[in-house]
């Protein structure tokens, strides 16, 4: 049994261990995603199209500052010819023709792409933070299913830039 005496130390060398080892960890995931938005957009072999994001969600569709979960170690978003493929916390593949609209939300640090689904009530979103890839990403997508009015109207923004 440990004795009483030494628990205050035990306890301050458990707390310094932690806060240095959370300390390292926000370090590593920050400059992690300080990379990642600034990673191009790339066309794959068999012509998917990997978009690099920062982080992903689930929200309540509808609720989009409210988030169910979220992905900011391995988040995905792949747009393939017949459908996209993302993660959260699992990978799913839903075919274009699944998709609602495709919407944006945009804050401070943050440039969110948005996809709700026609037979879900939890819509799947993306950060890319960085606004020219949020336009080269609505592009492509507005090819292959139907867009929000705020995102097109935030293409015809970008366009005129």
């Amino acid at each position: 049994m440990i004795s009483s005496e030494y628990l205050p130390i035990i306890i301050s060398i458990t707390f310094f261990f932690t806060v240095i080892i959370g300390s390292i960890l926000v370090f590593v995931i920050l400059k992690k995603n300080r990379n990642k938005q600034n990673e191009p957009i790339t066309e794959g072999p068999d012509h998917t199209i990997n978009v690099p994001l920062i982080g992903s969600f689930i929200l309540v569709k509808g609720l989009y500052p409210i988030s169910i979960a979220n992905n900011s170690i391995s988040p995905r978003l792949i747009l393939h010819d017949t459908f996209v493929e993302y993660k959260v916390l699992f990978t799913k593949k839903r075919a274009y023709n699944e998709i609602q609209q495709v919407h944006i939300l945009l804050a401070p640090l943050t440039t969110n792409i948005i996809l709700e689904f026609k037979d879900s009530r939890k819509s799947f979103a993306g950060n890319l933070n960085n606004k020219q890839k949020l336009a080269e990403v609505l592009r492509i997508l507005k090819q292959k299913c139907p867009l929000s009015l705020k995102a097109q109207q935030f293409i015809e923004e970008a366009e005129q830039m």
